[in-house]
């Protein structure tokens, strides 16, 4: 939060790789509790842990780019919401050049 904030410019390397060591070493944790199965299946535990081991470099971007990646993607079910309950509420937008229209003005709001 306070690198967001301006409050300082970066996360200092040592609370980085502080962090990133018990990044992987949960991931090593993890993976030895849920060893490789038999075949092609496996569980959906094993699965999360190989898939976080294997990107961990696009999970934690936000980490070594804080002021130009989120935390999380709330901006982006932010933007959604709207849209899916006012098909919900009316079932469509009654003509294209309204839909267009009202979701340019969403696109601004969400923006600002």
């Amino acid at each position: 939060m306070r690198v967001r904030s301006g409050e300082i410019g970066e996360i200092t390397p040592q609370a980085l790789l502080l962090h990133l060591e018990a990044f992987h070493q949960g991931i090593t944790v993890g993976l030895s509790e849920h060893p490789r199965a038999p075949g092609r299946k496996q569980s959906p535990a094993r699965n999360l842990l190989e898939r976080l081991r294997d990107q961990a470099h696009s999970i934690l971007r936000f980490a070594d780019t804080p002021r130009h990646v989120p935390f999380t993607n709330n901006c982006g079910e932010r933007a959604l919401r709207p849209v899916k309950t006012q098909l919900k509420i009316s079932g469509c937008h009654q003509s294209e050049h309204g839909a267009t229209a009202w979701l340019a003005v969403r696109s601004y709001l969400d923006s600002a």
